[in-house]
This record gives C-alpha cells, sequence and structure tokens, in this order.
C-alpha cells in the first residue's frame, strides 16, 4: 500500500502567510510609535507662546487619580485659544490601557484633568488640540511618566 499525503492547499497557505506577515506589522508599527511618543516633546513654542504639558503629581500611582496641566505661557498681551483640547493617558508597548477624561478649564490659559493609571509601567499623558485661525492642523504634546 502506497501512503500518499496530501498536500497543503494554496489557499491554506496563502492565509498563513497573510497572518505572519499582519503579527509582525502590528509589533514593528507598535513599537515605532512608542519609540516616536518616548522622543517627543512636552511643550510647543510659538512666536513668544509656550504651550506646555506637565504634571504637579510628585509621584504616580495605579489606580490613583494624577492631575495634567496643559498651559499656554504667553508675553505681553498675545492671547491664544486652543480648540477642542484632549489628554489620553496611554500606556507604553501596551494595546489596552487607554484612559481618556474631560478636560476643565481653570482659565483662558489653563486646561486640566485628572484620571487614574490603571498600572504599574511607562504611561504618556498626549495632549491634542488645534490653535483658533490652524483649524486644519492637529497638535500633539507628550508628558511620559512612572506609575508605581
Amino acid at each position: 500500500m502506497e501512503n500518499k499525503r496530501r498536500k497543503p492547499a494554496p489557499a491554506l497557505l496563502l492565509a498563513i502567510l497573510i497572518i505572519v506577515v499582519g503579527i509582525i506589522f502590528s509589533l514593528t508599527a507598535r513599537s515605532s510609535q512608542s519609540s516616536a511618543i518616548a522622543e517627543a516633546s512636552d511643550h510647543l513654542t510659538l512666536d513668544d507662546i509656550i504651550i506646555e504639558l506637565h504634571s504637579p503629581t510628585p509621584t504616580h500611582h495605579a489606580l490613583q487619580e494624577s492631575e495634567f496641566i496643559l498651559s499656554i505661557n504667553a508675553n505681553d498681551d498675545k492671547t491664544i485659544e486652543l480648540i477642542n483640547p484632549t489628554i489620553k493617558l496611554e500606556m507604553l508597548h501596551m494595546d489596552c490601557g487607554i484612559v481618556s477624561s474631560s478636560l476643565s478649564s481653570t482659565s483662558q490659559a489653563t486646561y486640566s484633568v485628572s484620571a487614574a493609571p490603571l498600572m504599574k509601567g511607562t504611561w504618556v499623558a498626549t495632549a491634542s488640540f488645534q490653535l483658533e485661525g490652524q483649524s486644519d492642523e492637529v497638535l500633539q504634546l507628550y508628558y511620559r511618566f512612572e506609575v508605581l
């Protein structure tokens, strides 16, 4: 008796190849995004105006609220208005763990939010906003911090 082995169908081989390529692509895309965030800036200077993202919370702890502030510091009497400012927290190298909260305006030049990171590790707060008169461009600032 002859033992004949069946060859895998070409469609099955193609499906396996597509899955492997997808996994490799998603892993490299996520690590390059994390690297870009790690090297990004927590402030932006426009002429004599500085827009900054920072946290007055001295140490950040998992499941405890930390405060994050988006502030506008302008020399002279210059004013600038931010359109749709948001801040979200995201754990680096993690596909889940995004924390979003609504910003409150404490003054025309200061926006703040309190949010609780979910677990220990390296996190980044991302502030996204548009500038009045430049609604076609979304700007982002990044504040990297450790959660204990």
